[in-house]
């Protein structure tokens, strides 16, 4: 199948891959996609199948891959695509190429001060998770809208790794975004009261202990 090219040669690296399958997936026609590198050869994404394809592990792709080329086509949805190959289901190749590309800071297309909700659970047994992660995604699926701050409350994470999360699930299209009040919902404040409430009692036994201890030194 002859590919046409959707871009010139970029230095962009993964931002320019996940921009691209950001922007396609909201293409009616079925697509796929095309990336090339000197750095790993060519990766295949069928959209239509959510899958992707490359000669080599995951693991091996490169952070910061050079000289990334990228190329689309419309394709046929009832005629398989390279049916000799092995696929591989597209969600860990974007959440590893998310981080690679952003790290802890927002995807460029996602709107400041935007709430979340998750639509769609990941399939963790093919992904490398953390327990952090888990409490996002659990936080995230709570069925209200949150903020990143919020989340980060709700989960007890950093920001940086619930915008991580949130950039992965954006790009697989497993959240929904949305602009909403500035009053956090309630099961947020009532996270937050609790976090408060903790961080009072152990202030008061670690001042319990330091006494103690002072008795003890002076004694």
């Amino acid at each position: 199948m002859s590919m046409q090219g959707a871009a010139p040669p970029t230095t962009d690296g993964w931002a320019s891959v996940t921009g691209a399958i950001n922007s396609m997936r909201s293409f009616e026609q079925p697509m796929a996609l095309a990336v090339t590198s000197p750095d790993f050869g060519t990766l295949w994404i069928d959209f239509p199948r959510s899958r992707f394809y490359i000669d080599r592990p995951l693991d091996a792709l490169p952070l910061s891959p050079r000289t990334v080329a990228l190329y689309s086509q419309q394709i046929d949805p009832d005629q398989e695509l390279f049916p000799w190959v092995e696929w591989s289901p597209i969600d860990p190749l974007l959440w590893k190429i998310s981080r690679a590309a952003f790290g802890g800071n927002p995807a460029f297309w996602l709107r400041a001060g935007d709430r979340y909700r998750l639509t769609r659970w990941p399939n963790l047994t093919q992904l490398t998770h953390s327990g952090s992660e888990i409490r996002i995604l659990a936080a995230l699926g709570s069925g209200q809208a949150l903020t990143v701050a919020e989340t980060a409350a709700l989960a007890d994470a950093d920001q940086s790794d619930v915008q991580a999360v949130i950039n992965a699930l954006a790009l697989a299209g497993g959240v929904e975004a949305s602009q909403g009040s500035v009053v956090p919902p309630p099961i947020v404040e009532d996270a937050t009261r609790r976090a408060h409430q903790v961080g009072r009692e152990r202030r008061g036994l670690f001042g319990r202990l330091r006494s103690r201890l002072g008795v003890a030194a002076h004694g």
